[in-house]
C-alpha cells in the first residue's frame, strides 16, 4: 500500500514539474503534509531503492551547480527540461546546532509554523542544519526577472544508521534529514508570493543578481554524526522504473 502511495504521488509531482516551478513547491508543500492527524512527521516520499548515488554527481564545499536538469519522459521518452535554465547554487558552508531553539531561527520563520505544542518536541529532539547558498542567475532567455522557487531535497541512507536506530525512531520524534525553513521566504508584504498560498520556497532573482540565503534542515542528531545529510536538486530518488528517468542528477554532499 504505501509504495502504491509513493508512486501515485511520485506521477502527481512529475505532472507538477511540466507547470511552473513555483507550482510544484505548492504540491511539495500538500505532500509533506500530515496523513494522519494525529502525526507530527511529513509523509516522505522514498525511493525503493538507495542505489541512485552510483549515478549522480556529487558536489561539495565551494561547488556549484546548475539549477535546472533533464528528464525523459520514459512513456513518451520525451525529454523534459526542469527547473531554472541560468540559476546556479553554490555551497558555501554549513553550520550545525543542537536544534533550531539554539540557532537564532524563530520557529515562527519555518514551513512548520504551527500551534501544535508536539512540533516544539520535535524541534528540541532533533539536530538543526543551516545551511549557507548562494544563487546567481545569467538570464538565456532574454528574462530580465524571474520567479523560481528551491527545488531542493534533503535525503539520506537510514539504512546506513542500522536496525538501532529504526527502533528508536519509532520511541521518539527523531527525525530524517527535512528541509523546513528558507530565509527569502516570502513575507506578508510581498505583492506577487505568499507563503500562505503554498509559496514559501519561492523568490525572484533579476538578471545578473547574486543572492545570499541560508536553507534549514532538521535532523536527527545520528544523520550528522555518521555524515549522512544530503541536499539533493530535484527528485533523485524516485524509481526510475515507475515514471521517468533523471538524465543529470546533483546532490550537494553537506559534509564534502
Amino acid at each position: 500500500m504505501q509504495l502504491k502511495k509513493s508512486i501515485a504521488l511520485f506521477l502527481c509531482m512529475m505532472f507538477v514539474f511540466l507547470c511552473s516551478s513555483c507550482s510544484y513547491v505548492e504540491f511539495e508543500n500538500k505532500i509533506h503534509q500530515k496523513i494522519d492527524n494525529n502525526s507530527i512527521e511529513p509523509n516522505i516520499v522514498e525511493s525503493e531503492s538507495k542505489d541512485f548515488l552510483d549515478n549522480v554527481k556529487i558536489l561539495g564545499t565551494g561547488d556549484t551547480m546548475e539549477a535546472s536538469w533533464n528528464i525523459i519522459v520514459r512513456e513518451t521518452q520525451e525529454t523534459i527540461l526542469c527547473g531554472t535554465p541560468g540559476l546556479t547554487y553554490t555551497l558555501n558552508g554549513i553550520e550545525i546546532f543542537d536544534s533550531i531553539c539554539t540557532s537564532g531561527i524563530d520557529i515562527k520563520e519555518t514551513e512548520w509554523d504551527d500551534d501544535n505544542p508536539n512540533y516544539e518536541k520535535t524541534f528540541a529532539d532533533n539536530a538543526f542544519i543551516l545551511v549557507d547558498m548562494t544563487a546567481t542567475y545569467q538570464a538565456q532567455n532574454g528574462e530580465n526577472e524571474v520567479l523560481t522557487s528551491i527545488v531542493f531535497s534533503a535525503e539520506s541512507d537510514e539504512r546506513k544508521l542500522g536496525k538501532s536506530f529504526s527502533e528508536i525512531k519509532n520511541q521518539t520524534q527523531k527525525m530524517q534529514p527535512y528541509i523546513i525553513y528558507f530565509s527569502k521566504h516570502p513575507t506578508d508584504d510581498d505583492p506577487r508570493l505568499s507563503s500562505k498560498e503554498g509559496q514559501y520556497y519561492c523568490f525572484s532573482i533579476k538578471n545578473g543578481e547574486t543572492l545570499n540565503f541560508k536553507l534549514g534542515i532538521i535532523a536527527a542528531q545520528e544523520f550528522i554524526d555518521a555524515k549522512n545529510v544530503l541536499l539533493a536538486l530535484g527528485n533523485v530518488t524516485a524509481d526510475e522504473s515507475v515514471a521517468v528517468q533523471n538524465l543529470d542528477c546533483r546532490i550537494f554532499d553537506l559534509f564534502k
